[in-house]
C-alpha cells in the first residue's frame, strides 16, 4: 500500500509539480472572485505558519523510485 507524503519541494511551498494553478486565499472576495494566484506556484516562505512546518517535518520524505511522492505503509489490521 502506498501512502502519498508531501515531497522536499512542496515542504517549502512550491507546488509547480502538480501543474494546477495555486491561489492566495488571502487575496479576492469571499466567494473566490479576484484571487491573486501565487507567483510561480510558490508559496511565500512568510505564509507558511509554523505549526503546519512542524507537522510536515515529522512526515518521511516520498521513498518509492518512480512513485511521486509516495511512502509505504502498512494498512490497518482488520
Amino acid at each position: 500500500m502506498l501512502t502519498r507524503v508531501p515531497t522536499a519541494l512542496e515542504r517549502t511551498g512550491d507546488l509547480t509539480d502538480p501543474g494546477v494553478t495555486l491561489y492566495n486565499p488571502a487575496t479576492g472576495g469571499v466567494d473566490g472572485s479576484g484571487r491573486q494566484a501565487f507567483g510561480g506556484g510558490v508559496i511565500p516562505p512568510g505564509l507558511i505558519n509554523a505549526p503546519a512546518a512542524n507537522l510536515l517535518a515529522l512526515l518521511t520524505l516520498p521513498n518509492v523510485p518512480g512513485a511521486s511522492g509516495a511512502s509505504p505503509t502498512t494498512p490497518p489490521a482488520a
